[in-house]
């Protein structure tokens, strides 16, 4: 929504545009453009040459916003030209990359004409790399896009290769991130039909820093070590960084009872069951209460759901714009769109106000919602048990099987969702 608001925005004067951009940054072409042209006029040239400069190395634009760029800020975006290209080769997007061939030299565009053929798996792809220039045939872009080419034409063993090849530095592979969804992949694949150590160096070699994969690789890598290599104390490591990268309960869960295995690995009992004890804190989750039944740690009764001591009828939250909004779809069906509202909702709320507005789903009678919020805010690291785990009419159903059952195979397949 914010980013279809931009047209309207850059139509207003400079006091507004400055205003709509202070807390995020433009998200198109002509954002960027209208931000940069407020800031100039605000004596602001620094910041607004790096907005134009960033903007021009990273973002997708139609043909004439990128002659807006040149036009205006030609001299400032010529050393930034290959740069441009390169990028958009990475996020395969060809139409842009086309645009920079007369801006480029013809070293780059060559390179980029290889790198082209082989996300399009079209032509003879060695010999175009036997003729590229000297020098280019390293670029890690390129490196990427020959992998990517192998993976997809079945040439597993020689993908792990280049692979790791590359791995030794975050310059050899330009992206890592680009690298990730693959590496852990082959890795898995080397775990259950290769060689375990050669499934480590895979998996581990990464040069991520953050986020989902880093997360995700670094728990890999340290159940590699514990299970298959019998090395407890590099896997701890591993099981460490996995921790300090995550915050949802499920992930936290898991993170607590993989370092209690690898202590425990390590013959430290006492710093095991702190392990366990951490994880179990999380037993909403699978690893959370195997963590729990490892440490002896008793069930968590908070997961019992007591319902917020405020009413949210007469609370602030309920004269919230988009509270309201929520209210009214779902008084006229448009459930699925209330749920994207109070959601979105969910993710800006502090705990007690998050508490709040799950209560409000369940009171309604939307379990469906109320487990949206409830994953919503878990998240952020959150557990609010009440919407986490509502009640439904299905309890009261005749059913072979006791209710407490029926209750969760229903949640974990459709989250309550009727129309699963």
């Amino acid at each position: 929504m914010r980013k279809r608001s931009e047209d309207a925005v850059i139509r207003e004067g400079d006091e507004a545009i400055l205003e709509f951009f202070k807390s995020q940054p433009p998200q198109t072409s002509r954002g960027v453009l209208a931000h940069a042209g407020a800031l100039i006029r605000a004596d602001r040239l620094g910041e607004a040459q790096a907005r134009l400069v960033l903007a021009w190395r990273t973002m997708p634009m139609d043909n004439t916003s990128q002659a807006l760029f040149l036009a205006d800020h030609g001299a400032l975006l010529k050393p930034h030209h290959a740069a441009r290209l390169d990028e958009m080769l990475w996020q395969r997007d060809h139409n842009d990359a086309l645009r920079m061939f007369d801006l480029v030299s013809d070293a780059d565009k060559a390179l980029a004409q290889v790198r082209m053929a082989l996300q399009k798996r079209e032509g003879d792809v060695n010999a175009m790399i036997d003729e590229l220039p000297a020098g280019e045939a390293s670029d890690p872009g390129l490196q990427a896009d020959r992998f990517e080419w192998r993976i997809r034409k079945g040439f597993q063993e020689s993908a792990k290769e280049l692979i790791l090849s590359q791995s030794v530095s975050p310059t050899a592979l330009g992206q890592p991130s680009a690298w990730s969804n693959r590496r852990r992949a082959l890795a898995r694949d080397e775990m259950r039909n290769g060689d375990p150590a050669r499934a480590y160096e895979i998996a581990s070699k990464h040069f991520l820093e953050s986020g989902s994969d880093f997360a995700d690789l670094e728990w890999l890598s340290g159940y590699l070590a514990l299970r298959f290599l019998k090395k407890p104390k590099l896997a701890l490591t591993h099981f460490q960084k996995h921790d300090d990268a995550v915050e949802s309960p499920i992930s936290q869960g898991r993170a607590g009872y993989w370092q209690g295995r690898a202590l425990e690995a390590m013959g430290d009992a006492d710093e095991a069951a702190k392990a366990y004890a951490q994880g179990a804190k999380f037993q909403s989750s699978f690893y959370g209460l195997l963590a729990a039944e490892r440490g002896n740690v008793p069930f968590d009764l908070e997961l019992a759901g007591e319902p917020p001591k405020q009413d949210w009828r007469t609370s602030p939250l309920s004269q919230a714009p988009l509270f309201q909004a929520g209210m009214l779809l779902q008084a006229s069906g448009e459930l699925d769109t209330a749920e994207r509202f109070w959601t979105h909702l969910a993710g800006q709320l502090v705990a007690d106000d998050a508490s709040l507005l799950g209560q409000a789903a369940i009171d309604v009678g939307r379990p469906h919602l109320a487990v949206m919020i409830g994953k919503r805010v878990a998240q952020r690291g959150i557990t609010i048990a009440a919407p986490y785990y509502p009640l439904h009419s299905a309890i009261k159903l005749d059913l072979n099987m006791s209710p407490e059952m029926v209750l969760a195979i229903a949640r974990r397949e459709s989250e309550f969702d009727p129309g699963v």
